[in-house]
């Protein structure tokens, strides 16, 4: 990391890295969108960015194999890829609900719906529970013996 970003990054003394040393219980990572920004010469570079805008292009991680299991997961076989990715030693131990509720995106507006309970913004913000949140409820629920069964069935 010190080679990417030099003296930006703070010299820790011995007594510092002591202290650190097994001292995280998780590490989580909330990755929403990157956005560059860079002067564009000519129309044609625009392009860069509505390519950009257009889908969500996924998480780029150049460990094992895990952008071909996330690319996988993203077609549709999230528990199953889950399963591939823990036998690939990737050490994953839980799952977040993006949002509760559908909600205001900064850059989509009330167009993107991916909260576990449907809101009805025409009608007085009327609130539904989609299957995903029966499926979380239950998911929560579940022991881990049960959770793993499910994995390994998928």
């Amino acid at each position: 990391m010190r080679e990417r970003v030099g003296d930006l990054l703070p010299k820790l003394s011995e007594a510092d890295k002591e202290l650190l040393q097994n001292a995280t219980d998780f590490v989580g990572l909330n990755h929403y969108t990157t956005r560059f920004v860079a002067h564009a010469e000519n129309q044609r570079d625009i392009h860069f960015y509505q390519v950009q805008e257009s889908e969500r292009l996924g998480i780029y991680i150049k460990i094992s194999n895990i952008f071909f299991h996330y690319a996988k997961w993203q077609s549709g076989e999230p528990i199953g890829e889950r399963c591939v990715w823990c036998r690939d030693g990737v050490d994953v131990r839980g799952y977040f609900a993006w949002s509760f509720l559908d909600n205001f995106e900064w850059a989509e507006g009330y167009t993107k719906r991916f909260g576990l309970v449907y809101v009805d913004y025409k009608n007085g913000l009327t609130r539904y529970p989609k299957s995903s949140a029966l499926w979380f409820s239950s998911f929560l629920k579940a022991n881990e013996q049960d959770v793993v069964k499910e994995i390994n069935q998928a």
